[in-house]
């Protein structure tokens, strides 16, 4: 069986540290679909949960903050995920105006 998988554009790491004195290492990958994946690198290397893609959205870069998830998209968009219901928590646009100054 030979599955082909959209490609990974770019990951992100963080170690989480739980409540007993473990550290597990977290990877975030996005792929070309947008998707996320949530990879748990402790002992053996899985993926623990997939965020599934949106349409007509991008995915261009992800950061851990403590607890949260966000990306950014090329629409302008700050997006935050909900990592329990792997669904948008928020997702934020930014439009900037441009401006044109004219010689009185």
């Amino acid at each position: 069986m030979n599955l082909k998988l959209p490609r990974v554009n770019k990951i992100a790491a963080t170690k989480t540290v739980c409540m007993m004195p473990v550290t597990v290492i977290i990877l975030f990958a996005y792929r070309s679909d947008c998707s996320v994946e949530v990879w748990n690198l402790d002992h053996t290397p899985h993926i623990e949960r997939t965020i599934p893609g949106r349409v007509n959205s991008s995915v261009e870069a992800l950061t851990w903050c403590g607890e949260r998830l966000f990306s950014s998209g090329l629409q302008g968009t700050v997006t935050e995920y909900n990592l329990q219901s792997l669904l948008v928590k928020v997702m934020l646009l930014f439009i900037i105006c441009g401006f044109s100054e004219s010689s009185v």
